[in-house]
């Protein structure tokens, strides 16, 4: 059955429900609910809500101790339109047709919904069918598969945001898909965080509260109009107005929190011995330890060491345990390394191999996202042990098996299961560790079901805020400045720094579309965001390294990690 497309027409009638307004409204022969409220200055809050809204509730990604103001808004209803005003802030309604807009400080038009048939009546494709619908929504049979909000683009508009995106900084004229991946590289459209925000040159900004996929059309079906579509029963959307994009900023933190700063000793450098261990010097505890030494002796600026996956037992990511082979004394390790003045950092992801006692204890308890059939929903998402390239490949793995290894997804809607996810930290942060790297997190199933009842579809974006949320609070236990170093993001993590940039390849180019993802995240709400330098996968040359690392010195964070050499005294005069 194809999906029909409905538009918002023309307002029936309006009544008070607390402090928001609700409108009856016909579209195409159907009426459905639109709620607006004006819960702050400068903030409207706009639902379009075609069934009942218990149906329409989805992942809220507003900070919890967020409080909407509760003054109801003055009415002013004439023939023509309806103006709503609280706060100093005016939403402008038209009866018919349907269009809602707000106006900047100055009384300027900032964001406006766009009616096509009257304000662009010859923006037709060859066959006659308009270039983009009004706002509505999509419905196949009896269900509302999409909702959607039109509005108009000036022509000297420009667009910014919606997370770590390596397009241009100008998102005008891109259609660009808010669902994470674990994009391994810069080269797509395809990203690690994708933040359903958008900053406009105009003097507004649009957030989606919805954890859903949602695909942003920003001029490139018509360039008089933007489009914003998430996949569900009903849309909140909330406009932001400030003339200035620092205000727009403000708003979107006031919404969905305000980042804290890291700790001192977090903007210092960060050194992987990773790329060593795969050139043919295998890490170990003796090797760490000379790292830190030679550091010192050449007097290189450094306040954190970071170890990748090798410090757990090959086939037991993620169960928290060391490889006591290769760190026979990981306590006195630590307090050596602090002794030289260094930090450690260790790595993590929230899959549990299918081998280890941890994934036993959680499939036994009910901590693992479900198949709808009922039974652990294990995926091939386990990273499998990093070799030496003497071996000839990088992963090894038998002939036949998979890449990735076996394992249960942790379910962190679980509020047990988050505890006890997080509780395996503890010992690793009492015998001194002081930061994690909270890698992936961007794969999961969309037919997963969550202990919350949320399936894995509406959960997928809103899984990164949620797995970085469980680590950074037990840290918070042992410092009064907590981080992480994460991968994977959505709407709010800010309030969990940080965020690098994973896997870009080591060339010009991908040096070039880092920095682009990079100030696209910024424009997005996260202050804290960084990149490995020389990039991650391959050698970097001399120049690109230099290039590259002279560009991390002006980032918040710097981290030399890849998979060759990153060491500055391996690199030659």
């Amino acid at each position: 059955m194809s999906t029909k497309n409905r538009s918002l027409r023309r307002m029936k009638s309006l009544e008070r429900s607390g402090s928001a307004v609700r409108f009856s409204v016909e579209a195409d022969g159907v009426l459905v609910t639109v709620e607006l409220s004006i819960p702050a200055a400068r903030i409207i809050r706009y639902k379009i809500l075609p069934v009942e809204e218990s149906s329409t509730e989805r992942f809220d990604l507003l900070e919890p101790g967020w409080v909407p103001g509760q003054d109801a808004p003055s009415i002013d209803d004439s023939d023509e339109r309806i103006i709503l005003e609280a706060y100093g802030t005016k939403v402008e309604v038209t009866r018919d047709p349907w269009t809602v807009m707000v106006r900047d400080q100055d009384g300027r038009p900032a964001f406006y919904e766009v009616d096509p048939s009257f304000d662009y009546p010859h923006e037709i494709d060859p066959r006659g069918r308009p270039r983009h619908y009004r706002s509505g929504f999509g419905v196949n049979g009896n269900e509302t598969t999409a909702c959607r909000v039109v509005f108009g683009l000036d022509p000297e508009e420009s667009l910014f945001g919606l997370g770590e995106k390596f397009t241009s900084i100008d998102k005008r004229g891109q259609r660009i898909v808010v669902w994470n991946h674990g994009a391994q590289g810069t080269s797509t459209e395809l990203a690690y965080k994708n933040i359903p925000f958008m900053v406009s040159s105009r003097g507004y900004g649009l957030l989606l509260n919805d954890s859903g996929r949602s695909i942003w059309s920003l001029g490139s079906a018509s360039n008089a109009a933007g489009t914003v579509e998430v996949e569900g029963p009903g849309l909140d959307l909330f406009i932001i107005i400030d003339s200035n994009m620092k205000g727009v900023l403000d708003g979107y933190a006031d919404l969905t929190g305000h980042a804290p700063l890291p700790p001192r000793w977090s903007f210092g450098s960060w050194m992987s011995p990773l790329g060593e261990h795969v050139m043919g010097a295998p890490v170990h505890q003796e090797s760490l330890l000379a790292l830190a030494d030679e550091l010192r002796k050449l007097k290189i600026p450094s306040d954190v060491l970071h170890l990748d996956p090798l410090w757990m037992r090959d086939k037991h990511y993620c169960d928290f345990e060391w490889d006591r082979e290769s760190f026979p004394d990981p306590e006195g390790m630590i307090a050596t390394l602090k002794g030289k003045g260094f930090k450690l950092c260790l790595w993590e992801h929230p899959y549990i191999d299918v081998r280890t006692d941890m994934y036993r204890e959680g499939k036994e308890k009910g901590y693992f996202i479900m198949r709808p059939d009922g039974t652990v929903y294990d995926c091939e998402l386990v990273i499998p042990r990093m070799r030496t390239i003497t071996s000839g490949k990088l992963w090894v793995n038998e002939p036949g098996e998979p890449f990735f290894d076996l394992g249960g997804i942790v379910d962190f809607s679980n509020p047990d299961a988050a505890k006890w996810y997080a509780e395996k930290h503890r010992p690793l942060l009492e015998m001194g560790v002081a930061v994690f790297k909270t890698d992936f997190g961007e794969e999961i199933p969309e037919d997963g079901i969550f202990s919350n009842g949320k399936t894995g579809a509406e959960m997928h974006n809103a899984y990164p805020l949620l797995y970085n949320e469980a680590v950074f609070e037990i840290t918070k236990e042992y410092t009064d400045k907590p981080l992480v170093w994460g991968r994977s993001s959505f709407a709010g993590i800010q309030r969990y720094p940080l965020r690098w940039s994973g896997d870009p390849v080591s060339n010009f180019s991908s040096f070039a579309l880092s920095i682009r993802g990079g100030l696209s995240y910024g424009m997005s709400g996260d202050p804290f965001w960084t990149v490995d330098l020389g990039g991650f996968r391959g050698e970097p040359g001399n120049e690109l390294y230099v290039r590259w690392v002279q560009c991390g010195m002006l980032l918040s964070h710097t981290r030399f990690h890849g998979l060759t050499h990153r060491m500055p005294w391996k690199r030659g005069e």
